[in-house]
């Protein structure tokens, strides 16, 4: 998959001017059909006789009403055409195990998707259309193209970036005069006030797996920030988890845990649920990325809070940038001019604008720039060292399920060396002899 430093490097520069941000994380492989599951509901509306209808399918729930209100912006816009909205849960497996089915009933027409390995293997198994001629492209800054592109064809439209970090209720640290923590020394000492106090130290949604992405690569961030070829040479072999800067991350994952850094049964708590107890005030602290702002206050537009980067034991902390969701389309889409309006309603000045103030993002389409006034916390994130997000240049998706799997032990209490060395084991017998 081609990426280019220089691409990356304005990803970084966008995120500290402007600095407003969202996506989800990286998505391991097409999972098999499932069977005999029950599927999430769509939330469409019903078409009248002889209306064309656009599925699209999507993750982000969190951006649901936003969704709903582009959608009846462009069926006014377009009589005779409806748009059919379906949002699967933010479990990143359940996602591409829904969206495989749907393109095999032929109901799936646009939809969102992570870039990186998994635009790149959905590319490749001919499911994404390659959109030059389309003249979607052309709505898009040129800096941000490359990151939707798989061997120099565009595949997929970067909608938007962003960071990850930890939320604080700042009416809580307020009651119990705490200041935001810089170091690991200060963020142990706000954890041990906020548990005497009976609040929850840092939520978080380790019970699904892509969830431990925002532990692991933020720390990477932090001992390697001028190193985004990390995760890529642990790959191919150049690195083991028994080299820096992993062997500092995973002891460092089981200092936190072993400090009480995160709330009890973590690796128990849903998504949704570690996003519910902080919008519900039970944990001051919550780690996820800046895609969560719109809807934390979509929940609650009452609740003041601040995000700050996750502080390494030993190292300074760095606000990883990383790229978010992209719009893709299917080549075989039955409704293929239908579908095109619509991406390009969303790909629109009026349609990105619309997204990106209502949800709190900065956006890649020409001209727009988010006003939302919760950009602020995230320029103030993004103003200090920032790094790329380190699984940016996987090419093997089985590198998610092994080291998620990897932190999720740690945290629940296996010995460091033990678990690495076993999930070293997998990636040598099962990565490297693939990595190209």
């Amino acid at each position: 998959m081609r990426k280019t430093a220089a691409i990356i490097l304005a990803l970084a520069l966008a995120c500290a001017t402007l600095a407003a941000c969202t996506v989800n994380a990286p998505a391991p492989a097409p999972a098999p059909e499932p069977s005999g599951q029950e599927e999430p509901a769509q939330e469409g509306t019903d078409a009248p006789a002889g209306d064309v209808v656009v599925n699209f399918i999507t993750w982000r729930g969190e951006d649901s009403t936003v969704f709903k209100d582009l959608i009846a912006m462009f069926e006014d816009e377009n009589p005779g055409i409806k748009v059919n909205l379906e949002i699967t849960s933010a479990d990143i497996t359940e996602y591409y195990t829904v969206l495989r089915t749907r393109f095999t009933s032929d109901s799936a027409d646009v939809f969102n998707i992570h870039p990186g390995t998994y635009l790149a293997e959905w590319a490749v198994a001919g499911m994404i259309m390659d959109l030059a001629g389309t003249g979607l492209p052309e709505l898009y800054e040129d800096d941000y193209l490359g990151v939707g592109q798989v061997d120099g064809i565009q595949y997929g439209l970067l909608t938007t970036y962003n960071s990850c970090g930890v939320y604080y209720n700042k009416k809580i640290f307020g009651e119990l005069g705490l200041s935001e923590p810089r170091t690991y020394d200060e963020l142990k000492a706000v954890c041990d006030a906020v548990s005497e106090a009976g609040y929850l130290t840092i939520a978080a949604g380790f019970g699904e797996g892509w969830c431990l992405d925002m532990i692991l690569e933020p720390l990477v961030c932090n001992y390697a920030p001028t190193d985004p070829m990390a995760y890529r040479k642990l790959e191919t072999g150049e690195l083991k988890l028994a080299d820096e800067p992993f062997v500092s991350v995973l002891r460092d994952i089981d200092r936190m845990n072993q400090d009480g850094i995160f709330m009890t049964d973590v690796n128990g708590t849903s998504y949704d649920a570690s996003i519910s107890l902080f919008a519900t005030e039970q944990a001051a602290m919550l780690l996820c990325g800046t895609w969560s702002i719109g809807g934390l206050k979509e929940m609650d537009d009452t609740l003041d809070f601040d995000i700050f980067p996750l502080p390494g034991v030993s190292a300074e902390p760095a606000a990883p940038i990383m790229p978010s969701q992209a719009i893709s389309i299917n080549p075989n889409s039955k409704v293929m001019d239908a579908a095109l309006k619509f991406a390009a309603f969303l790909s629109s000045a009026e349609g990105e604008a619309y997204y990106c103030n209502n949800t709190a993002q900065s956006s890649t389409v020409k001209g727009v720039v988010s006003d939302a006034p919760e950009i602020s916390m995230v320029q103030k994130l993004m103003s200090g060292k920032t790094a790329e997000w380190p699984d940016t240049y996987l090419t093997d998706s089985r590198m998610f399920d092994i080291l998620d799997e990897l932190a999720s032990k740690i945290i629940g209490g296996a010995e460091v060396d033990v678990a690495a060395a076993e999930a070293q084991a997998l990636i040598d017998s099962e990565v490297v002899p693939n990595a190209g």
